[in-house]
């Protein structure tokens, strides 16, 4: 399995952390105490005792597409502060509830809210983070819109994903990577866009690229949890296999027509929970299927049909940059 190759953080991705974070935390303090201790938490700004700590933040991604899509169609990333701050708001109320849904310990390099501070108080935090999120683009509602119905999608997606459903297939896998990644990717950048006034073809061209870069995202995401290194990533690695939850190298071995299909399908199709040994049967299997290497292909794909999205595009030469660079981070990402 060929790895990733080591990457290296996307300009724009400190410069939105700087410009969201104060925000974030403006949101957070205003919260219960009790509430308060655990989005402190979990959004990486606190200790379990609510200590300012140095923050453990995740990628800023879903802000850094705001700011981006502003910027592609003229505008200053003063105006689209507060759709960054509503979609990483969203993002975090999201993390909270699929950490207890899926059962998942850790969550960036630390155990997860929900293992801390129990569950009810973790579900409660991550209400207030959502509500906060449509709070903050109170008085803009072309904005708020798109995140109520990118909202809708997410919880769609998650609703979803939460039984077995058809037979594993690529379309199948698609659907739901475009509910749970692609639905916030595509309206970070819609967002950005109306915020900044553009016009409803701008605007459109953008949330496609978001659309395909949420899927890219999560291929990529797929291909951490089997063959990512947990010191990076933080969080172990098979948990996806363990719960049976629909992934893409598992899609894509499965459809091999080779003996690993065979194999995988004895291992995954059986209702025992797999072992240690179970899983390293697995990446062997899905290894010998290339499962890893078409993933990371179909990545790649969907980041290139993102980049002909924005080549419709008048873009300033800076801007196309970044957009490349942000793009080039996301499909060589080890975390």
């Amino acid at each position: 399995m060929t790895a990733l190759q080591p990457e290296q953080r996307a300009g724009i991705l400190p410069l939105a952390a700087a410009l969201t974070t104060p925000a974030i935390f403006r949101a957070i303090s205003g919260l219960h105490p009790r509430l308060r201790a655990v989005a402190g938490y979990h959004c990486g700004l606190t200790d379990r005792h609510g200590v300012p700590m140095a923050a453990r933040r995740g990628k800023m991604l879903r802000p850094a597409l705001v700011f981006l899509a502003a910027r592609s169609v003229g505008s200053g990333v003063e105006r689209a502060v507060a759709g960054a701050t509503a979609v990483q708001l969203v993002h975090e109320f999201s993390l909270l509830h699929d950490d207890i849904m899926d059962g998942d310990p850790e969550r960036r390099g630390r155990l997860a809210a929900w293992r801390v501070f129990g569950t009810s108080v973790t579900l409660l935090a991550g209400d207030a983070l959502l509500a906060s999120a449509v709070a903050t683009l109170d008085g803009l509602p072309a904005a708020q819109s798109e995140l109520a119905a990118a909202m809708t999608r997410l919880c769609w997606g998650q609703a979803e994903d939460l039984h077995t459903g058809p037979e594993p297939s690529v379309a199948h896998w698609e659907q739901l990577a475009a509910a749970k990644s692609g639905a916030l990717l595509a309206a970070s950048c819609r967002i950005g866009a109306v915020l900044a006034d553009a016009d409803p073809t701008s605007t459109a061209e953008l949330g496609r690229c978001g659309f395909h870069l949420g899927l890219a995202f999560q291929a990529i995401d797929d291909w951490l949890g089997i063959w990512g290194d947990p010191a990076c990533t933080g969080k172990p690695v098979g948990t996806d296999i363990a719960a049976r939850r629909l992934c893409l190298p598992v899609v894509f071995g499965l459809a091999d027509p080779g003996p690993a299909s065979r194999h995988l399908t004895e291992l995954l199709l059986v209702e025992s929970v797999p072992t240690l040994s179970d899983f390293a049967s697995v990446v062997a299997a899905l290894d010998l299927s290339h499962a890893g290497e078409s993933t990371l292909a179909y990545a790649r794909r969907h980041a290139t049909l993102a980049l002909d999205c924005l080549a419709t595009l008048p873009l300033p030469p800076a801007v196309l940059g970044e957009w490349s660079e942000l793009i080039r981070f996301l499909t060589a990402r080890t975390a």
